[in-house]
This record gives structure tokens, sequence and C-alpha cells, in this order.
């Protein structure tokens, strides 16, 4: 018996744990940065608006005339970007430090847990950009190699991640993705894949980083032609799967949300490890209409802090073990 065909969604909240930021930590880190005194009023118009995602996603939505009236200049939401990728870069130089050695096995043996093997493979997505997995998943002699698809070929002739990844100078320019690159989707179904959604640090086009954010977020996924494949490999997954492993995921994404509605329509059920309690985590759910259908899926929900949790019970929590069973 193959068992159920399993997958995990990482968000925000899965990185916090090795030294990542949440979105809230991400506005605090702006506007104490030194460069937002660049702009005036900045600060103060962070500080009302609460959310500097929005305040990207308004350079995309509105008109001209729209600007002028919120006073919303051309470059304001280029110069914000700009800041946002220095805390990015300044998160993930904090979190490529060395972490105790037990804490990157367990980190490895419960990443591996999605791996169902050559027969089937195994899928990871994440909507996080750091490097926390590159540089510390398979540094304990894992036999599991995870991959990121259509990368390029920067040290072999594949995508496998490597000590390459141990020196922040590495970086990989994607503005010639073309489909001869990209694995064939036999390949891709034999294979540990981890599928960067909204970007990641490490990764350049003609724009700069490759760094996805703002409220309108598949606008950009849409106009990249890796990252439109990585969607179209989560949607196609996601109508494929029996359980879904989320953790850390805040489900701000509407784009997101909605995949992970049609799947549990179709019968997917859905474990979601996360600080939040439940009851909040309900609340966000109503915010997005989506409660009812979440309520009907969830098969698990855990609290414990992710490091305690995969370490005290040896990197599968009992409450999660049955998920792949």
């Amino acid at each position: 018996m193959k068992g159920p065909r399993v997958a995990a969604l990482f968000g925000a909240g899965f990185s916090k744990h090795y030294g990542g930021f949440l979105s809230s930590d991400i506005l605090g880190q702006i506007i104490t940065h030194p460069r937002i005194n660049e702009v005036e009023n900045m600060r103060q118009w962070l500080i009302d608006l609460g959310d500097y995602e929005k305040a990207i996603a308004l350079d995309k939505r509105f008109d001209e005339a729209v600007k002028r009236l919120k006073g919303w200049d051309l470059g304001l939401a280029k110069r914000l970007q700009e800041i946002v990728l220095d805390v990015f870069v300044a998160m993930d130089r904090r979190m490529s430090a060395d972490f105790e050695r037990d804490d990157l096995n367990y980190l490895d043996q419960f990443v591996s847990r999605f791996d169902q093997g050559h027969e089937r493979g195994g899928y990871i997505f994440t909507l996080n950009q750091d490097l926390l997995l590159e540089r510390h998943v398979g540094k304990i002699a894992s036999s599991h190699e995870l991959r990121r698809p259509g990368t390029a070929s920067y040290l072999n002739d594949d995508e496998r991640f490597t000590a390459w990844f141990n020196t922040w100078s590495s970086s990989i320019s994607l503005s010639s993705v073309t489909s001869h690159l990209f694995p064939s989707k036999a390949r891709i179904n034999h294979r540990f894949n981890y599928i960067k959604l909204h970007g990641s640090i490490d990764w350049y086009d003609e724009q700069g980083r490759l760094v996805i954010m703002g409220g309108d977020k598949m606008l950009d996924v849409q106009a990249h032609p890796l990252l439109k494949r990585y969607w179209s490999m989560f949607q196609t997954v996601m109508k494929e799967l029996d359980r879904l492993f989320i953790c850390g995921y805040g489900f701000g994404d509407d784009h997101v949300n909605r995949e992970i509605v049609k799947a549990a329509r179709r019968g997917t059920t859905v474990f979601i490890w996360d600080d939040l309690p439940l009851r909040q985590m309900r609340e966000t759910w109503k915010d997005k209409g989506i409660e009812q259908q979440m309520r009907d899926a969830l098969c698990g929900y855990v609290t414990i802090p992710l490091v305690k949790g995969i370490g005290e019970f040896n990197a599968v929590p009992p409450a999660l073990d049955w998920f792949f069973q």
C-alpha cells in the first residue's frame, strides 16, 4: 500500500523558529531602518497603514489620479521595496548562523518525511524567500536530496542543494529561464522538490532580486517564467493531494487560499502547525470567508513551538505521525 499522497506548505511562521521574521516583525524593521528618513512622512504613513505589503501593492492597484490624491508618487513603492529587501538580506544573514547539531538533525529528519520516495517524489511548497532549507537541510548526511527545479546548473547537471549555499555571495540569474532548462514532469515527479512560490533572496532577474512582495503577488508571479511554472506545479499537486500539511502560514494570500479551498472541496484534509491558537486562526478564516471550508478539511492542529516539537518528539510529534501513514 502506497499510503496517502502528502505535501507541505510553509509560511513565515516556519522560518521564524530559526531566526526568520513574520510580516509584523518586518514592518518594525522597516520603520526603524535608517533609509526610511529618505522619504518624508514614509514612517508615519506606514505606521498608520500598518501593512507594508499593502503600501507596495498600492503602486500596482491604483491609477495616477488616485495615487496623487493619496499623496503616493511613482517612486515610493520602489523605494519601500528597496528597504524591505535590505531587511530580507539582514534576516537571511541572521539565519545563516550555525544552529545546534541536534536542531539541524531534527529539522532534516522532519523535512525529509515529505519525500515519498522515487516512485512518488515529494513536494514542499514555501512562501518564504530565505535560504534556511538550502543551507541546512542535507547538512547532516541526509540521503534525501531536496531540489529547486529549473534554477540552473551551477555546480553540476542538477538543482540539488550543496555546500554552495553556505556562502552569502552566491546568486542565481534567472533572466533566461526557458522550457529546455526546466526538468520534465516525469523527472520532477520522481524527485523531492522544494518549490519557492514567491521567489528567493538569491535569485535575480533583469529587475534585480526576484522576491515577490505586495498585495497583488499573482501579477508578479504570472510575469516571471519560473514562478509561473512553479504556480502551475502547485495547482497540479493540490489537485492530487490526500493530505496537506501547513506550517506557519497565516492565510494572508488570497491566491494561495483559493487553491487550498479547492483542494479541501475535493476531499484533501489539512493538518496545521502554527503558534496561533485555533480560536484565533478561525477568526482569520472568517475574515477571509473560508472558515466553513477549513473547518471541514481540518484533521489536526498543533501549537507546540516548532523547534521544541520536532526536537522533543524526535522529528515528528505523535499527533502528526499518522499523517504520513
